[in-house]
């Protein structure tokens, strides 16, 4: 999937971070995800020639990871916001999604629901050791070092009004790196594809998007 950068998002500003009085006459919100639930890792090398991928499909527990974290920090926050449905199958919207929800899809689903805001988290992409779009992880063996992974949640969570303007924005936390004998990987991509493997990696990208998605809606003021 293709997603936004996260450096053509960052040019709309970082805003403040929200107060209860800025809030004061929000008393609905919907919770929207657009996230590729594919959970594509990559082996990077010296070379593109040593370069290759594999995928680990969550199917759709990313969408309600990031529904259940949002939900958890708003009702600590706000706690006289009422959360409202979505109205839309997210797994599909984010399935759909090239590069974020499009303006008319978005537009329709914000007239449809009672929200008086929403909560809006996408992919970007950002060009970092662990460079890619969304939630997956990248598979790193350079010369002289063990080999590593890196768990990346590259998303952004945006609010929006009723009419789809923007009123706060912002990305998430940085990326750690750990030894791929955590995961019980080695240096071949293939590694990934054992049961073993494939539950660490889910596990650790569903916990990487957690820990971004608070990192996020922290510096927004929730």
């Amino acid at each position: 999937m293709a997603a936004s950068t996260l450096g053509a998002l960052l040019l709309t500003g970082c805003a403040a971070p929200r107060t209860t009085d800025a809030d004061a006459t929000i008393h609905k919100v919907v919770i929207l995800t657009a996230l590729d639930e594919s959970g594509v890792v990559n082996k990077v090398g010296l070379t593109i020639f040593s370069n290759d991928a594999t995928t680990v499909p969550q199917g759709g527990a990313l969408s309600k990871t990031a529904v259940d974290t949002i939900a958890q920090r708003l009702h600590a926050a706000r706690p006289n916001w009422e959360i409202v449905p979505a109205g839309v199958d997210l797994v599909a919207l984010g399935a759909n999604a090239k590069e974020g929800i499009a303006k008319p899809a978005l537009d329709d689903i914000l007239k449809r629901s009672t929200a008086d805001a929403a909560f809006v988290v996408t992919d970007v992409y950002q060009d970092t050791p662990a460079r890619g779009a969304g939630v997956g992880a990248a598979l790193r063996k350079l010369p002289g070092i063990a080999p590593h992974v890196i768990v990346r949640a590259h998303v952004y969570v945006e609010m929006l009004d009723k009419s789809g303007q923007r009123i706060s924005g912002a990305p998430g936390g940085e990326t750690p790196l750990i030894e791929a004998k955590e995961f019980d990987l080695t240096d071949d991509i293939a590694s990934v594809n054992t049961p073993v493997a494939r539950a660490k990696l889910s596990e650790a990208m569903r916990n990487e998007l957690t820990r971004d998605l608070n990192t996020a809606l922290q510096r927004m003021g929730y």
